[in-house]
């Protein structure tokens, strides 16, 4: 819907079964510089025309016949629009209970009959300009909420890729994880939707397994390079390190503290035999529960320490 640029712009409906009434409010605005007036002699014909122009102002008669103001008043009510225009009642009674009935039933103001033209003037006046207000605030607050739904997919395009980029140097750094955390992120997702996982949770485990391997970065050459089942005592301890190194380097990130603890806890067990925490049961994390077996099937090897301790597959 296109908006008045200015008072003169705005459309009018004026609602009154007597054409008397209708030729003299048309003469009184069109002279003012109002041009877009809508008249309409039966009440019947509001809501239909309503429907087709939403007008910036509605000036409507209360003693019609047939369907009177307060009917035309509950059917627009019934619309439960939240942008309805403001409606001046035009009547000629002037009892405070039929004015306050009026406005509970939604009327924003009333004008009094026979009509004052100066008094008509303004309250139009005052009532187009609160609505055209409200319309170019509710156009900003539009305007404003795309722009920031744009700025929040360009985020998060660009965190996107510093993950890539991320699972590109941990693979350039060892190539035997090439692909493993793409794997097991795949396998990850299968799982936890299967498990109705909610989706947020889904993203942060899909995350969490791409990045499971970062802190390996932070392991000397000599160790990455030799097998898992042939480490010292003390290479498997700075092995064992990269589930912590990699939750510190998340725990910094925006908004990745919750991926941290999926990552810290991946190699935990549920007997408590697993590293770092020896977290048991259900103390571990169910995201970092399912990514255990998800990386149990995609990178066995990443398990040798774990299981050289006697532990079943079922176990770990």
């Amino acid at each position: 819907m296109s908006i008045a640029t200015s008072p003169a712009q705005a459309r009018i409906f004026v609602v009154d079964d007597e054409p008397v009434n209708l030729k003299l409010v048309d003469k009184l605005l069109t002279t003012e510089g109002y041009g877009t007036l809508h008249l309409i002699g039966k009440p019947e014909e509001v809501l239909p025309s309503y429907q087709q122009q939403r007008p910036d102002l509605i000036l409507l008669d209360l003693n019609m016949p047939g369907l009177d103001g307060f009917g035309v008043l509950q059917q627009l009510q019934a619309l439960k629009d939240p942008l309805l225009p403001p409606v001046i009642i035009l009547t000629a009674q002037n009892g405070r209970d039929f004015l306050l009935k009026a406005l509970q039933a939604g009327a924003r103001d009333f004008i009094s009959k026979p009509f004052d033209r100066n008094e008509l003037l303004l309250r139009v006046r005052n009532a187009i300009d609160a609505r055209l207000a409200q319309l170019h605030l509710e156009q900003r607050v539009q305007e404003r909420t795309q722009e920031l739904q744009t700025a929040n997919e360009h985020i998060k395009a660009s965190f996107l890729t510093t993950v890539r980029s991320l699972v590109n140097l941990m693979e350039l750094r060892n190539s035997h994880l090439a692909g493993q955390g793409r794997n097991a992120a795949q396998m990850a997702r299968k799982l936890a939707r299967h498990m109705g996982v909610p989706d947020e949770e889904v993203q942060r485990l899909v995350l969490a397994a791409l990045l499971h391997h970062i802190g390996m970065v932070g392991i000397p050459d000599a160790i990455l390079e030799k097998p898992v089942a042939h480490l010292t005592s003390r290479e498997q301890g700075v092995f064992r390190k990269h589930a912590e190194w990699g939750a510190q380097v998340l725990q910094g990130m925006d908004d990745m503290p919750p991926v941290a603890a999926v990552v810290r806890a991946h190699h935990e067990c549920y007997n408590g035999q697993g590293y770092p925490d020896k977290l048991s049961g259900e103390q571990i994390p169910l995201l970092a529960r399912i990514l255990a077996v998800a990386t149990a099937y995609c990178d066995p090897a990443g398990w040798e320490l774990t299981m050289h301790e006697n532990l079943s597959p079922d176990e770990a």
